[in-house]
């Protein structure tokens, strides 16, 4: 067995030396098996879109052998040891230290999860080399089971596309998580909880009813702050709002909301909303969303995603009719096939009228 060896309940995974890769080539099942113990099919052949490279990888990894980590693993079922797909990298980081990650399965062996569980094992190494900020995969738009693979591996679309040998790629991106600094999640959970108990405080102080301090306005303006749970980056998220009263019950909400996950950082949002009964309580609504998700590397460009927002919410009554009143919504945000589900609480109180 390879020292680095990584394996779960489906799959190991190992980096393949010159030899192994030579034999490959040359369809030299004896030495092959007899360097990886591994079994391959028959007939003997590289996974589908990986013969053509294997000359250059042969070369690289011969001459730099401890760079062998950096380029081709063999992909094996974890208690048969039956080889069924390779899963890799482009060599070591670019000037952004960024890595790109690729991955080829076997057809008989397709569509049984061996190319996430192998990409999640070798994205497990990749977070343990310090040089490595982010991890990219460039898929063609139409290859729908490898935009799966790279989501279920974690990795997430950007605005980003390029041009290549097989036509335009969209480009799949993870930053690399490093273990936070002790007590670091500590101070911004309690700060973020500090910050919240503050503005409800805050809100709990202004006027419990506008009709009380002159003529009512038709239209109530409110103010609120929310905070929930992102379900996709698994991480809690705060924000802010202001609430327009439209006729009818109805509202225009302008928020922002940030994310203390990686990938997005910040959302900003306009929202209409809709009551559906009338007296309060339910109501639903959608909008539109900008996405800032976070810089990959240092020097890096912040990409911005434009998407659609659908939600649900409850209050305890209708919006503008007293002071400071709680209220919860469920989030959707959808964009480029990635819709992060969000859950909120907060609170608002009527600032004034018009």
């Amino acid at each position: 067995m390879h020292p680095l060896t990584r394996h779960n309940d489906t799959v190991a995974i190992e980096p393949l030396t010159a030899d192994a890769l030579g034999a490959l080539r040359a369809g030299d099942r004896a030495t092959l098996e007899a360097a990886t113990g591994a079994v391959f099919p028959t007939p003997l052949a590289a996974p589908p879109l990986f013969d053509e490279d294997l000359v250059v990888f042969e070369e690289r990894v011969r001459t730099t052998p401890d760079d062998a980590p950096w380029w081709v693993w063999l992909i094996m079922e974890q208690t048969s040891r039956a080889a069924v797909g390779v899963v890799g990298l482009g060599g070591r980081p670019d000037g952004r230290g960024v890595v790109t990650v690729g991955y080829s399965v076997y057809p008989a062996s397709e569509g049984r999860g061996y190319a996430t569980a192998a990409t999640r094992l070798l994205l497990e190494w990749i977070e343990e080399q310090p040089e490595v900020d982010a991890v990219e995969a460039t898929i063609p738009p139409r290859h729908i089971p490898s935009i799966r693979v790279a989501e279920k591996a974690g990795l997430r679309p950007t605005m980003e596309s390029r041009k290549s040998e097989v036509g335009p790629v969209l480009v799949y991106r993870r930053l690399v998580n490093r273990p936070p600094t002790p007590g670091t999640r500590a101070r911004m959970t309690g700060g973020a909880i500090a910050l919240l108990v503050a503005a409800f405080g805050a809100l709990s102080l202004l006027p419990a009813d506008l009709a009380g301090q002159g003529r009512r306005p038709r239209n109530i303006m409110e103010i609120g702050i929310r905070a929930g749970y992102d379900f996709q980056v698994d991480d809690a998220m705060l924000g802010g709002q202001l609430r327009f009263g439209l006729p009818r019950g109805t509202g225009l909400v302008a928020s922002g909301d940030w994310i203390f996950g990686g990938g997005t950082n910040f959302q900003m949002n306009l929202d209409l909303l809709l009551p559906l009964g009338p007296n309060g309580g339910l109501y639903a609504g959608g909008g539109l969303g900008a996405a800032v998700v976070d810089r990959t590397v240092p020097g890096g460009n912040s990409d911005v995603s434009l998407g659609g927002n659908l939600l649900v919410g409850l209050a305890p009554y209708r919006w503008g009719r007293r002071g400071p009143h709680w209220f919860v919504e469920a989030r959707w945000f959808l964009h480029s096939g990635d819709d992060p589900f969000r859950l909120l609480f907060g609170l608002t109180a009527p600032i004034g009228g018009y």
